[in-house]
C-alpha cells in the first residue's frame, strides 16, 4: 500500500505507513529502502538515517546482497563514494 501512496506522490502517508512496517517487522529490510526512498523526496537527513538503519539491519542478518544496494543508494545521496 505505501508504494501505491508513492505513485500517487503521497510521500507523507508512505512514510507514515513503512515506518509501521518496520515497527512489525524491524528485519524487512527493503521496508527502510523504501522508506529511504519515500524520505529523499522530503528529508535527506532523515532519509540518510534510515538507509545507515537498514545497512546495519542487513548487516546483522547476514543479507550482503540488501546490504550493498542500501549503500549504494547512501553513498548516491550523500555523494560519499
Amino acid at each position: 500500500m505505501a508504494l501505491e501512496h508513492l505513485k500517487i506522490n503521497q510521500h507523507h502517508t508512505a512514510i507514515q505507513l513503512l515506518k509501521k512496517v518496520i515497527t512489525l517487522n524491524p528485519d524487512y529490510v527493503a521496508a527502510y529502502y523504501q522508506l529511504g526512498q519515500a524520505l529523499e523526496k522530503t528529508n535527506t537527513a532523515e532519509a540518510a538515517a534510515a538507509y545507515k538503519s537498514s545497512i546495519e539491519t542487513a548487516t546483522r542478518i547476514k543479507n550482503n546482497h540488501a546490504k550493498a544496494e542500501l549503500m549504494s543508494a547512501y553513498n548516491m545521496l550523500t555523494n560519499d563514494y
